[in-house]
């Protein structure tokens, strides 16, 4: 490859990852949306192949896949605030913590930029 070559690589190369950065906020959405879709695509297809009831009884049932795909969807709600209700308490109590210690931490500061101040 030739200089000229070179130089078109680099700026089409800077150009594509400058609009990626511009465009982050509208397309992280987007991005968590096919990392969901990507991770549940597995769980959706076992839940569309089951066959409830057998196939010569009268109350046969076979999910589809938008059945799938709510049950999948409504178990990651429910994992998310599984974690979110054991997080709160942990939260609070380091929340808690730290309050108690902000006015040591900003005494000790104090005393530590003054002689800096006073020099200055």
């Amino acid at each position: 490859m030739n200089k000229h070559t070179n130089t078109v690589w680099l700026v089409a190369v800077l150009s594509v990852f400058g609009l990626i950065y511009l465009l982050g906020p509208i397309l992280t959405p987007f991005l968590i949306a096919a990392i969901l879709a990507y991770i549940a695509n597995p769980l959706v297809n076992k839940i569309e192949a089951l066959q409830l009831g057998g196939h010569q009884s009268k109350f046969s049932f076979k999910p589809s896949r938008s059945i799938a795909t709510l049950l999948v969807l409504l178990l990651l709600l429910a994992v998310l605030i599984m974690i979110v209700l054991i997080m709160i308490p942990l939260l609070q109590h380091e929340f808690v913590q730290i309050s108690q210690k902000i006015p040591v931490y900003l005494n000790a500061a104090k005393a530590n930029l003054e002689p800096w101040l006073q020099k200055n």
